[in-house]
C-alpha cells in the first residue's frame, strides 16, 4: 500500500505542475493533503503494533548511521521537494548498535517527518553527528515554528493531545514522539527535544543518543 500511495502522490504533483488553473490546484492540494493524512495513519497502526509487543526483543547489530540517514533522506524527498526545503548534512560517519530497520524507519524518519512538517517553505535542516566517550550523538535541527511550552511537556503522554498541523497544514497523529522515545529505550539509546517559539530563536533541536558500535 505504501507505494501505491508513493505513486499516487508523485502523479499528483505531476497534474499540479501542468495545471494552470488556480481551482485545480487547490483541488490537488486537498488531495496531497490527504494522501499525507493517509500515509501518517498507516504508519502510526504500524508503530504501535510494534509498541503493543511488550515482549519484543530488539535485535541489535552494528549499522553506519550515515547509510540510515542518506536512506531517510531518500525516503523523504518528496516532502522536502514540497516545501522546497534543504538539508544541511553535516559529516555523519559513526558506526552505531541499533536495529537498523527501527532507527531508520520509527526514529529517523519520525523526526525528519517533523522537522520538515513545522518549518516554512524554503527553510534548512540541519543534521550533523558529535561524539562522546561511549555514545553516538545524532542531532536532527530545524527553524522551524517551534514546540509550544505545553505541548511540550507532554510530549510523551499517550492521554495528552499533542497533535497540530504543520506550516503547510499537514496533519499527525500525535503518537509519533511517544514512537520514538520507546523504541531508542528498546535500543538502549535516549532522545533529548529542545524547542523555542521565540521569534528571535525559533526552532527545535532532536539529540538522538545511541550507542557506538
Amino acid at each position: 500500500m505504501g507505494n501505491d500511495i508513493q505513486s499516487i502522490s508523485l502523479n499528483t504533483a505531476l497534474l499540479k505542475m501542468s495545471e494552470t488553473d488556480v481551482r485545480p490546484k487547490s483541488k490537488l492540494d486537498r488531495i496531497e493533503n490527504s494522501i499525507a493524512d493517509l500515509r501518517s495513519m498507516i504508519e502510526s497502526v504500524r508503530s504501535m503494533h510494534l509498541l503493543d509487543i511488550e515482549k519484543r526483543s530488539m535485535n541489535l547489530a552494528k549499522a553506519n548511521l550515515s547509510e540510515l540517514v542518506n536512506s531517510s533522506l531518500k525516503t523523504l524527498e518528496f516532502q522536502l521537494k514540497n516545501k522546497n526545503q534543504s538539508v544541511e548534512l553535516g559529516e555523519v560517519k559513526s558506526k552505531v548498535w541499533c536495529e537498523p530497520n527501527i532507527l531508520k524507519n520509527q526514529v529517523i524518519n519520525n523526526l525528519l517527518s517533523n522537522a520538515i512538517k513545522f518549518s516554512e517553505e524554503g527553510s534548512k535542516i540541519r543534521i550533523k553527528e558529535s561524539s562522546s566517550k561511549n555514545g553516538v550523538n545524532l542531532i536532527i535541527e530545524d527553524s522551524g515554528i517551534g514546540i509550544p511550552k505545553k505541548i511540550l511537556e507532554n510530549l510523551y503522554n499517550r492521554s495528552a493531545v499533542t497533535t497540530r498541523v504543520g506550516t503547510k497544514s499537514e496533519k499527525g497523529s500525535g503518537l509519533g514522539m511517544i514512537i520514538v522515545k520507546t523504541m531508542l529505550e528498546k535500543m538502549g539509546g535516549s532522545l533529548r527535544v529542545h524547542s523555542s517559539t521565540e521569534s528571535s530563536n525559533r526552532g527545535t533541536k532532536f539529540t538522538v543518543i545511541l550507542n557506538k558500535a
